[in-house]
């Protein structure tokens, strides 16, 4: 992948792949053993994805740092692949928490 560098409050997330959420516990194992799930009710949630900060901009808040994981709006940005990873870039204000390991 070229070299980016990222603009005013724009940051650059490497997308994490394969995710499903859901409060349903079946469509939970089954999509996690490679199932294709269709759901018949609408058990399915997912309203965001996550992804590991790659870049941010200079006017980006000091909250979050290259390499942290983070959760951002499901169809926030613009998509775009290299070396077989997907990333995306967004503005600072789409991405809603940092994850922090327990």
């Amino acid at each position: 992948m070229a070299k980016l560098k990222m603009l005013g409050d724009r940051v650059l997330i490497e997308r994490d792949e394969n995710q499903v959420y859901s409060s349903n516990p079946d469509v939970l194992r089954a999509a996690k053993s490679g199932l294709l799930v269709l759901p018949q009710d609408n058990s399915l949630e997912k309203i965001a994805d996550t992804g590991i900060v790659r870049g941010k901009g200079p006017k980006c808040s000091e909250e979050f740092k290259v390499g942290d994981r983070i959760r951002f709006a499901q169809f926030a940005g613009i998509n775009i692949a290299s070396d077989d990873k997907r990333y995306t870039i967004l503005r600072e204000l789409d991405l809603h928490y940092v994850e922090y390991p327990e």
